[in-house]
């Protein structure tokens, strides 16, 4: 092949690979949350049920301050967080004590009775009354996913290792190429000139027929030429 055509062909494989790479993670991540999906919503249905139990409750949401009151376990505190709001969209209790104060009423009635799925967190949103059905507030809980998060993160680090490692197989590639093709044929070339000049009649040995290859059949060529009117001028 010549040497032009393997130049190009690298730089398209270079150029071609993040893309490569970026559509196989994207596969990759598809086909993660499609076969953990189901699980992984249960699993966090079934916790939101457990809280709901819990923060349904109208008396919580008259009875502030609650910045000492305790939701969360202690085996969920680092993958649940929960925010209460007063019927009027005061934030009264925040998990990570970042309460940051009121919201809007389209904020607060959006997304209703509905969890909603992120890509880092389960969230559901829900409304609470009293014994009138009179709104009295507000409870929101949010479940990381944490294993799908970390599987996520491991698929990414593995097609980054990949993209890496192809690469660095390419550039070596095109060194050694570059050495086979390039400084090799040269380096023959210029020894055959060098033997020329000291009167070997030798042609310059190489079967390729790339560019250098080229080069090298004309200079052999050339110096048949020479040699052939050398012998007539004597």
């Amino acid at each position: 092949m010549k040497l032009k055509r393997w130049l190009i062909l690298s730089h398209l494989t270079v150029m071609l690979t993040p893309v490569i790479s970026g559509l196989l993670l994207y596969v990759i991540i598809g086909n993660y949350n499609s076969n953990t999906q189901v699980s992984d919503y249960i699993s966090a249905v079934n916790k939101f049920k457990t809280y709901e139990q819990q923060l349904d409750n109208p008396d919580i949401y008259v009875g502030y301050p609650l910045k000492d009151k305790k939701f969360i376990s202690s085996k969920d505190r680092n993958s649940i967080k929960i925010e209460l709001y007063n019927a009027v969209g005061q934030e009264i209790y925040s998990s990570d004590d970042n309460i940051a104060g009121f919201i809007s009423k389209e904020i607060a009635f959006s997304d209703l009775y509905k969890i909603q799925t992120g890509a880092r967190a389960y969230t559901l949103k829900m409304p609470v009354f009293n014994k009138d059905s009179a709104l009295v507030g507000f409870y929101k809980i949010a479940i990381a996913r944490e294993d799908f998060v970390e599987g996520i993160n491991y698929r990414t680090v593995i097609t980054v290792l990949f993209f890496i490692i192809i690469v660095l197989c390419i550039f070596i590639s095109v060194g050694l190429l570059l050495n086979k093709k390039l400084n090799k044929p040269i380096k023959l070339l210029v020894e055959g000139m060098n033997k020329f000049a000291l009167g070997d009649k030798n042609i310059v040995d190489y079967k390729y027929s790339d560019e250098i290859g080229e080069l090298i059949k004309h200079f052999n060529d050339m110096k048949k030429d020479i040699e052939e009117k050398r012998e007539i001028i004597e």
